[in-house]
């Protein structure tokens, strides 16, 4: 064998080893990006969400989001918002912004409404199936949620929303009860119990984020 082959071979092993250890290096710095707990507040500015006697969905909403993120921020989590004032933004908008970060847990918080006033309870929804880390997001806060026992049961359901499935981060989408129900609105439009509630999401998602 030539001198010429050897010295080829020496050299393609030598980029071969090289190129491994960059890949490492690139999916360590990968890994190791900060994780961000981005909160989307639903509706907001034009599109109030659901209204009853007053109450406001886009308003309950964005109050649970910010107590959420305080209470995030207090664990030392890296909290992000996709709003933060009465203002709208489209799906396709908040789901944008989930793509700014390299890891995030994405939670959009909204509240329910239907014209049977008999509905009520609280659900989270994810597009992802059983053991993916958004089923567990949902599960984890969805569990919390029913802990307080202020509201029915209404289980971790599929939803094909555009801020769950226009990224690729893990995300849950909580529905905090029904606003045209009296029993929910009365909990929903209560600082006291938007509180509450918030803890609920707060702590569903250190279940499934115990690393920041």
């Amino acid at each position: 064998m030539s001198r010429w082959i050897i010295g080829a071979k020496k050299d393609f092993k030598s980029g071969l080893w090289c190129a491994l250890a960059l890949m490492t290096l690139l999916t360590a710095g990968l890994s190791a990006a900060p994780l961000t707990i981005l909160l989307d507040a639903g509706h907001g500015g034009k599109d109030p969400g659901a209204v009853h006697h007053g109450v406001y969905e886009s308003r309950v909403n964005l109050a649970i989001v910010k107590e959420v993120g305080r209470r995030l921020q207090s664990y030392g989590y890296r909290v992000a918002y996709t709003r933060q004032s009465n203002i709208y933004l489209s799906p396709s908008q908040r789901a944008s912004m989930a793509k700014l970060y390299q890891r995030a847990l994405v939670v959009s918080v909204h509240c329910n409404g239907s014209r049977y006033s008999s509905s009520r309870g609280v659900e989270t929804f994810t597009c992802n199936g059983y053991g993916s880390t958004s089923h567990t997001l949902a599960t984890k806060i969805q569990k919390r949620l029913v802990k307080l026992g202020l509201f029915k049961n209404r289980g971790v359901k599929r939803g094909n929303f555009a801020v769950l499935r226009q990224h690729q981060h893990p995300s849950a989408l909580v529905e905090c009860g029904f606003l045209s129900n009296s029993y929910d609105r009365a909990k929903l439009k209560s600082s006291t119990y938007q509180k509450r509630i918030a803890e609920a999401i707060t702590q569903g998602i250190r279940d499934t984020a115990l690393k920041k």
